[in-house]
């Protein structure tokens, strides 16, 4: 049986997608995995059309093998028409590597569209998830397939991870500032807050605007501290749709933190908790108001284990070892053999 993967990108668009994608598919590409390639419309009406077209040529003559997707796809339709035309096969699978569960981050409460998106995870072979978290959460709202835990999402770069990061009292935070409300709520100067990334609002003095990076430069601007992973309107806990949606999810910026070499700090409630303590690759704190006094605690000797530890995890996400890792126990667990696959 051979494995194959596909590789989406929107028609008349240059972006290759998500950083995490893009990673995610060179890894298995160098893996072994071979390439099935889809350039979807941008247009609803174009995108049924091309469903129930592009599935069938990719099937045409293909009775056997294993068929890898990163979910979600641009379109639900074109994930129906996938599940459909593959359970018409008995012998080819589909996997799912999640990336989001799009019920929960946009509306937590919403339970039709949480059942609607279960239903349709339900119609794959097997999943990849995020963490333990998000594969409990699943099973608990009625996932019935087998799923394999990722842990972490590896992280490609050319940047080397300096020997030793400064301490002190930095803090970095990268992402989409409009929707990243809790910044405006932070006024203490006990800590100073370096921000990046598109749509700034207005801010404290505790906190310097760093301007806009691609992925690939955003590890050069970290200089000293640590990595901030929160969300929500609030610094007293990680609030709202997208403060829950932490409780499972694993935020691709902590991969980014750490392939830079920086420690991290996260929300002591959020599913990358338990994942950054086993580690000791930084501080799991219940609130932001009172991290001047956590980070002042934090020796010399404290931090750089963390940043030591760090930058064994970072050569791990460098040489893919996350998602190679869970696709072979996938593959394992399933008693699947792949001739083409090296992972």
């Amino acid at each position: 049986m051979k494995g194959y993967l596909v590789s989406t990108k929107l028609e008349k668009n240059n972006n290759a997608g998500s950083k995490a994608k893009q990673d995610i598919e060179a890894i298995l590409f160098k893996a072994g995995l071979e390439k099935l390639s889809l350039v979807i419309p941008t247009n609803r009406v174009g995108r049924v059309l091309y469903a129930i077209r592009i599935w069938k040529k990719v099937f045409n003559g293909l009775n056997e093998g294993l068929i890898v997707v990163q979910y979600p796809l641009y379109s639900k339709v074109i994930t129906k028409q996938l599940v459909k035309e593959a359970g018409k096969r008995p012998n080819v699978k589909i996997v799912a590597i999640v990336h989001d569960i799009e019920s929960l981050r946009i509306d937590v409460n919403h339970e039709d569209a949480i059942n609607t998106e279960i239903d349709l995870l339900n119609g794959f072979d097997f999943l990849i998830v995020h963490n333990t978290k998000m594969k409990s959460w699943l099973i608990e709202n009625g996932l019935t397939i087998p799923s394999e835990v990722l842990g972490a999402f590896d992280y490609l770069s050319d940047f080397s991870v300096p020997i030793q990061r400064k301490s002190g009292n930095v803090v970095n935070f990268a992402g989409n500032l409009a929707k990243s409300s809790f910044l405006t709520k932070i006024t203490s100067t006990d800590v100073k807050y370096h921000i990046y990334g598109p749509n700034p609002q207005k801010y404290s003095t505790a906190l310097a605007y760093k301007g806009i990076y691609s992925p690939e430069q955003l590890s050069e601007q970290f200089v000293s501290g640590y990595g901030l992973a929160w969300d929500g309107d609030s610094i007293t806990t990680c609030s709202g749709v997208y403060g829950e949606y932490l409780k499972i999810n694993n935020p691709h910026k902590v991969s980014l933190y750490i392939r830079s070499g920086l420690p991290v700090i996260v929300w002591d409630d959020s599913a990358m908790s338990d994942w950054v303590q086993k580690n000791d690759l930084g501080l799991s704190v219940s609130s932001l108001a009172e991290l001047g006094d956590i980070i002042s605690g934090v020796t010399d000797h404290q931090y750089q284990i963390y940043t030591e530890n760090a930058r064994v995890v970072a050569q791990r996400m460098q040489q893919g070892l996350y998602i190679r890792e869970a696709f072979t126990k996938l593959l394992k667990n399933q008693s699947i053999i792949l001739e083409n696959y090296n992972g």
